[in-house]
């Protein structure tokens, strides 16, 4: 275990796994999920769970940017509004291939479709941040999984949301 989440195997390798416990979305636009600080990290995967209440039925986008710039690290997944509980938001491919949704249609917490591999993606100081296009109620729980690329790599949850 490590003091900042706990080691986990991915396709890609070993990894801190990092968990944003979670929070509403609300308000259109960009959200801090976390704050990468000191030496580059090598992102793994990053996936989110609706959890705890239903997106609702405004029309919205939903996408993973690198506060610097911003940088998209994936394309926008055109519709949020109405995913239940247990819906997975994951990314996929390379970089800036669109972010992928996993619905729990069967209603046994399965997603009914599955994950592929992410391509590692380099990350420099900044905030790992998500944006909505549309007033969201629902909300996810952010999970990261990165490799440190340097003996002062730090990832923490952002500060605010």
């Amino acid at each position: 275990m490590n003091a900042l989440g706990l080691e986990m195997m991915t396709p890609n390798g070993p990894g801190i796994h990092l968990v944003r416990p979670s929070t509403v979305l609300g308000a259109l636009g960009q959200h801090n999920i976390w704050t990468v600080s000191g030496y580059p990290i090598l992102i793994l995967a990053i996936w989110g769970i609706v959890v705890d209440v239903a997106m609702d039925a405004t029309a919205s986008t939903l996408a993973i940017d690198h506060s610097v710039g911003p940088t998209a690290l994936c394309g926008d997944l055109a519709a949020i509004a109405s995913d239940p509980i247990g819906t997975v938001y994951y990314m996929e491919g390379v970089q800036a291939t669109l972010l992928q949704k996993a619905e729990n249609g069967d209603g046994t917490g399965v997603p009914t479709t599955a994950a592929a591999q992410l391509t590692p993606i380099p990350f420099t100081a900044g905030d790992i941040e998500c944006g909505n296009s549309g007033n969201q109620a629902g909300g996810i729980e952010w999970h990261l999984v990165y490799r440190p690329l340097g003996p002062l790599s730090m990832v923490i949850n952002a500060a605010v949301y």
